[in-house]
């Protein structure tokens, strides 16, 4: 009888986003080729490669320089040797293209990829099986029309804006059912997973001030021929600084606000210390002055489970908001 240990055969799950296979992978693998193939590069191009929005916070930019310096070795004034000698292959594992099969079947996300391109992966996936999204995706019955035509049309009109760097012309209905049209500069599309609605951040460039507008209410839009201006980008940033807030709310561990509340903010910039002693978290968040309506909304879903602290002018808000809901609430009784 053999005393040797059996062989355990059981495969090790795939992690489909492995922390070394990260976007922070990629691009550095890119870095590191593109020196390899005899190009030059600057630590400040590395930077703005690996991190493309400008790092606020001083401590994290060092923080930043650090890793990139460990990756490739910047001394003065001399370009970067890397410490491999052959270039890193962007090899694909059979999860990934069956994840990214899956992606390419989704019409809700069809308008991040021309159909031209989409075709031609898909026939190089022929031999791949997607995964089974529908096994475990959230089915959302509200927020935008995702799979509607019409509403890809213009999310791939505003995408191929954002990617050629061209403003846009565009005429759209507020809440209000008041008109809006021009052509203007977009910055950003942003996608709330929570309520399932994208929204469009333009720079209005004779009023240097920035518009959010729901993708949704976008009745027609136009790719224009016109460049977007180098400045833009730079205004646009020093226009979110300018509006930058925050605020500070206690979340006691009730009706699964805890959660909640981590879900309703995920978007946004914040920090959170747990007390076990209490069984709370004291949450501050990082948000713009333009999103306060948004906001207050989220901080009164999670009901008497979420308390603000500072600042006072929020607070105060918060109470009105509660007051008035109140009013509605008891009058309808």
């Amino acid at each position: 009888m053999s005393n040797k240990p059996e062989k355990n055969n059981v495969k090790a799950p795939e992690l489909l986003f492995p922390e070394i296979r990260s976007q922070q992978f990629f691009i550095s693998a890119g870095i590191i080729n593109s020196i390899l193939r005899g190009e030059t590069v600057t630590l400040e191009e590395a930077s703005a490669k690996m991190y493309p929005s400008p790092e606020r916070d001083t401590d994290k930019r060092e923080e930043r320089i650090s890793y990139i310096k460990q990756i490739l070795p910047f001394t003065s004034g001399k370009q970067p040797a890397p410490y491999i000698e052959a270039p890193v292959p962007a090899a694909v594992s059979n999860l990934e293209k069956s994840w990214l099969k899956s992606m390419l079947k989704d019409k809700r996300g069809q308008f991040l990829i021309p159909d031209p391109l989409r075709k031609k992966l898909l026939s190089k996936l022929k031999d791949t099986e997607p995964l089974p999204l529908d096994a475990f995706e959230s089915i959302r019955e509200t927020g935008d029309p995702t799979n509607d035509d019409k509403f890809q049309s213009v999310l791939a009109t505003v995408w191929k804006a954002l990617v050629k760097k061209r403003k846009i012309s565009y005429e759209s209905l507020d809440v209000k059912g008041q008109s809006h049209s021009g052509t203007v500069s977009p910055c950003r599309l942003e996608y709330d997973a929570t309520g399932n609605r994208y929204r469009l951040i333009v720079w209005l460039e004779d009023e240097k001030r920035s518009v959010k507008i729901n993708v949704s209410r976008i009745k027609s839009v136009k790719c224009t021929k016109e460049p977007i201006p180098d400045n833009t980008e730079k205004q646009f940033q020093k226009f979110l600084d300018s509006h930058r807030k925050s605020f500070t709310m206690r979340l006691f561990n009730e009706s699964n606000a805890i959660d909640r509340a981590f879900t309703l903010f995920a978007s946004y910039d914040k920090t959170a210390d747990y007390d076990d002693t209490s069984d709370t978290y004291e949450m501050t968040l990082y948000y713009y002055d333009f999103d306060e309506h948004e906001i207050l909304q989220a901080i009164l879903s999670l009901g008497s489970a979420a308390i603000v602290l500072e600042p006072e002018d929020l607070r105060s808000k918060a109470i009105e908001y509660w007051k008035k809901a109140d009013a509605i609430y008891n009058a309808e009784e």
